[in-house]
This record gives C-alpha cells, structure tokens and sequence, in this order.
C-alpha cells in the first residue's frame, strides 16, 4: 500500500484500549501508533462516529477561514478601487476615505476574528473526543512493536 493511500484506522483491544494507526504524511516519515486514553468502553461505532463529527467540523472551520479570507482580499480591493476609481470619476474625496477608514477598522479586526475561529475551532475539536468518551483529544504516540503486539493480541477489533 502507498503512503497516500493508507487511512487511519481504529483498534479496541480486548482490555478497552484505543489505538489508531496514523499514516505517514508531512509531519511524519513512518506509520504512527496513537494510544488514547477513554472515559468508557468505547465500540467502533462510537470511533465511526466521531470520525464523521469530525470531518463536519474540519470542513465548518474551512468554511470560515475561507470566508475571512475572502473578506479580508475584498477589502482591500474595495479601499483600492475607492482610490482608483471614485477619484478619477470625479466623486467627492470624502467617500473613499469614509470607504478606507471602514474597510481598514475591519482590517485591524480581522486577527483578533481569526484568532477566535482558531480558538473556538479548537475548543470545539476538544469537545468532540470529550463527548465521544476520549480522557483527551491528544494522544501518545507508542512504539510500533508495543502497538503490534496489542494489535495482534486475541480480542482486538479493527475499523476505519
């Protein structure tokens, strides 16, 4: 199997432990073992589920990072052309500056916004191992002989 085409999967051991293989990307040159702690047994549809949850909030954060973007380069077309064009049309000074003081207090808001998509974005994600049964949404990663013997252990479930 090539590297781009490996998906994590999901292991419950016969004692309750979750692992998940995570497959090599740009963060890591081998295949990873991720040990995660729970509050409950957990089933894998319980692990299907919050795989699902979590593609709709990676695709939601997306959208809004997406549309900041957006927002932020249509500002600064608007205060460009307020210039370029408004002026050489003969309008009254007083739109652009009104068009540049607006649009550059929406500029100076934009980090403050982005910094609380990403913190919301975050606190979200947590929340989403949380009510899933997840001790914590950050994992530890083990040895790959250490993740195979429980892999290969009698009892073991697999899934994606």
């Amino acid at each position: 199997m090539e590297p781009a085409d490996e998906k994590p999967e999901w292991f419950i051991t016969r004692d309750g432990t979750v692992l998940q293989t995570w497959p090599p990307g740009l963060d890591n040159d081998r295949l990873k073992y991720l040990r995660y702690k729970t509050t409950r047994t957990l089933t894998l549809q319980d692990l299907q589920e919050l795989d699902r949850r979590l593609d709709q909030h990676r695709r939601a954060f997306e959208r809004r990072s997406r549309l900041l973007i957006i927002l932020v380069i249509a500002l600064i077309v608007l205060i460009a052309a307020a210039w370029l064009v408004l002026l050489p049309l003969g309008v009254s000074i007083i739109y652009p500056i009104a068009i540049s003081v607006v649009g550059l207090i929406v500029l100076v808001i934009a980090p403050s916004a982005a910094t609380a998509i990403s913190g919301g974005s975050r606190w979200k994600f947590d929340q989403i191992y949380l009510d899933a049964g997840f001790a914590s949404s950050e994992p530890r990663t083990i040895k790959t002989d250490d993740a195979l013997a429980m892999i290969n252990a009698p009892g073991t479930v697999r899934g994606n």
